[in-house]
């Protein structure tokens, strides 16, 4: 559908590098653990430059580890 962004969330970092290559988008990656021996979390793709990107851990000592990835584009 040749978006301008996609937002994706349980992604290995090595899923989030080839889709990007793949589909010629640019990403960021918010690892929110390990999994596998891979960081594992948020990524957003964009066919624009990213302006900031800010990765925030959102975790509850005790539960699982959760987190959200801030991305600004221009």
């Amino acid at each position: 559908i040749d978006a301008q962004f996609v937002c994706l969330q349980e992604v290995l970092e090595p899923q989030a590098e080839l889709i990007a290559r793949k589909l010629d988008y640019r990403y960021v990656f918010g690892a929110t653990r390990k999994h596998l021996g891979h960081g594992y979390g948020n990524v957003t793709l964009s066919r624009r430059p990213f302006e900031q990107t800010l990765y925030y851990d959102l975790t509850i000592p005790g539960f699982e580890e959760r987190g959200c990835l801030r991305t600004d584009v221009r």
